[in-house]
Parts: structure tokens; C-alpha cells; sequence
């Protein structure tokens, strides 16, 4: 057997901060910080992620202010596609700590954004103008089950599990912005927006 209940070790780790630079409180910060490293259940199996969140506000008056937030994304597992029931009968399902991958087998996600957002009151009219940019890649290397179906039919625990090397990735750019403005009228009795 693999490991008994809580032999396999793990950790997750946070920080979140956040506070006035300047006396007068005109500017703020917030930085958030994760860092992973889990050990899941499966046969070498492994994630290791870490994020990183700040941002930075300055705060014009009671009205107005601007934020810049950016986050920092990496995260690597094995890759494991996990155990499938050929011919869906899960009679036929392998042990769990039967693994098709290889140990190098790995798949990776990284991503970047960078968001503004600025706010502001003008009499009556709230004015709200947003923009995020995100940057993404993910890949996989690894010879994954290319069929969950046994390639000889009968009998099924002489069978065997096709694989194919897949070596690839992607790559996602968006980028968005927003503008709202808003105003409420009207008595008390009968508001609107």
C-alpha cells in the first residue's frame, strides 16, 4: 500500500496583509500570498502552487479612487488522468494506487492580470471604469490513456491500456474594459437608478 492515513505530508501556507502607507491614509496596500505543497492520495502524485495577489489603492477624497491589482499564478502537478471503468463497469476498475502515467508526466498553468478600476462621484452620477489584461499558458507533458477500453476485449485482466506522448500547450490573452455611470432620482417615494 501506498501510505496509511496522514503518512503522506503536505503543507499551505498564507499571508494576507493589509494597511495604510502614508499617514494620511491616502494610500493603501494589500498583498496576498499562497504557496501549496500537496501530496494527494494517488501513487506519486503532486501539486505545488503559488500564488501571489497585491495591490495598491489611492484614495483622492471620499469620492475618488484608483486601484491596481496584479496577480502572479504558477502551479505543476503530476499529471494523472486518473483510473477509468472499461465498459463502465466498475467490476473492471483497477486498484487506486494503479497509475497509467509515468513520474515525469506534468502538467503546468501560469498566468498573469493586471486589473485598474477607478471610482468617482460627480453630483449625482456615479462614474466606474474598470480594465483587466490576463495572460494564461498551460501545457501538458506526459503519455496519457489515450482509451479507456482494454484493446483486447476478453479476457479483460490480460488486457492492456493504449498511451499516447502528448507534448503541448496553450496560450490566452484577454483584455477587457468596462464603463459604467449611474445616477439615482426621484422622491424618496419612488427612487431610480
Amino acid at each position: 500500500t501506498y501510505s496509511d492515513f496522514g503518512d503522506a505530508m503536505s503543507y499551505n501556507v498564507s499571508l494576507d496583509t493589509t494597511g495604510p502607507i502614508d499617514k494620511d491614509k491616502h494610500w493603501l496596500y494589500r498583498l496576498v500570498v499562497v504557496a501549496q505543497d500537496q501530496e494527494p492520495f494517488r501513487l506519486g502524485d503532486y501539486e505545488k502552487n503559488y500564488y501571489l495577489y497585491p495591490s495598491l489603492t489611492y484614495v483622492f477624497n471620499k469620492d475618488t479612487k484608483f486601484i491596481v491589482r496584479t496577480e502572479f499564478i504558477r502551479e505543476k502537478r503530476r499529471a494523472d488522468d486518473g483510473l477509468g471503468a472499461p465498459f463502465n463497469n466498475l467490476a473492471y476498475l483497477a486498484p487506486y494506487n494503479i497509475v497509467y502515467q509515468e513520474l515525469s508526466d506534468v502538467d503546468r498553468d501560469t498566468g498573469e492580470a493586471l486589473s485598474t478600476e477607478f471610482k468617482t462621484q460627480l453630483g449625482r452620477w456615479s462614474i466606474h471604469l474598470s480594465t483587466r489584461s490576463l495572460w494564461h499558458t498551460d501545457s501538458r507533458y506526459a503519455l496519457e490513456s489515450n482509451t479507456l477500453l482494454p484493446v483486447s476485449v476478453l479476457p479483460v485482466q490480460n488486457s492492456s491500456i493504449r498511451r499516447r506522448y502528448r507534448n503541448g500547450g496553450n496560450n490566452l490573452r484577454i483584455n477587457a474594459f468596462d464603463l459604467n455611470g449611474y445616477a439615482t432620482y426621484g422622491p424618496d417615494s419612488f427612487k431610480h437608478t
